[in-house]
């Protein structure tokens, strides 16, 4: 196998805008998965969701680990893309949106801790049902509580890629301050959900979502089709380097 070293950098440069948008194809199948069975402040009629679609609830929390390793992946590569336009900026990038990624892996148990409260056998058999029901419909709010603080950290690593990108020469540098509208979206939907609930979901879908694909969207898709200036890159990394 080729040292990742050897590669072409427009080459990596369109693999990591293709895993990074790539892995947004099964996060959101998980997400979607989620809110098909949580149903707000039912906690009866969501542990009957989750045991009639039970096959498909699964199914979410493999899509949801899987998501993550690519999104790692993607991660690792736009470090090396960005790495010489601001190596500190890059890094930080790279550190802060693995803390996330990472934190995000975790929301997954509560998914697991749900299932098993409904599905424990002898192990739950001395617990009321309306019991092992609230606390299964418990794990899932935990759930999305851990996302929600997940995407703090993707928000701050967003802001440094932001940075990072108009400091490159080899992409067009108007596509860092997008990069700042991603990742301002990420913080307010975060701290907002936490903070004020009621007011933040009078600005959804526009954050996160729209502000997503105004950032990273942008971003990945130029990647993808035009991927880097490979003379400005090689200069860059050059006076980088040095």
């Amino acid at each position: 196998m080729q040292n990742l070293d050897t590669w072409p950098i427009k080459r990596i440069a369109r693999i990591a805008g293709i895993l990074s948008l790539g892995s947004g194809i099964p996060d959101g199948f998980s997400i979607s998965i989620l809110k098909k069975v949580l149903v707000r402040d039912d906690a009866a009629a969501t542990a009957a969701n989750i045991l009639k679609f039970e096959s498909i609830f699964r199914a979410g929390i493999v899509a949801e680990l899987f998501a993550l390793v690519v999104f790692a992946a993607s991660l690792v590569l736009l470090y090396v893309v960005f790495k010489p336009a601001s190596r500190r900026g890059a890094l930080l990038f790279l550190i802060i949106c693995i803390m996330g990624a990472t934190l995000q892996s975790l929301d997954v148990l509560g998914d697991i801790f749900a299932l098993s409260f409904l599905k424990g056998g002898a192990a739950t058999a001395a617990l009321p049902i309306a019991q092992t029901q609230a606390m299964a419909y418990l794990f899932l709010r935990m759930h999305l509580l851990i996302y929600t603080v997940a995407l703090a950290f993707t928000g701050f690593g967003s802001l440094f890629l932001a940075y990072t990108a108009t400091q490159a020469t080899f992409i067009p540098r108007v596509s860092g301050y997008f990069m700042v509208l991603d990742g301002l979206g990420y913080i307010t939907h975060s701290f907002g959900t936490l903070w004020a609930p009621t007011l933040i979901v009078h600005l959804q879908p526009f954050v996160p979502y729209a502000t997503s694909i105004l950032g990273t969207g942008a971003l990945m898709i130029w990647l993808i089709v035009k991927g880097v200036n490979t003379d400005r890159w090689h200069e860059q990394n050059k006076v980088a380097v040095t």
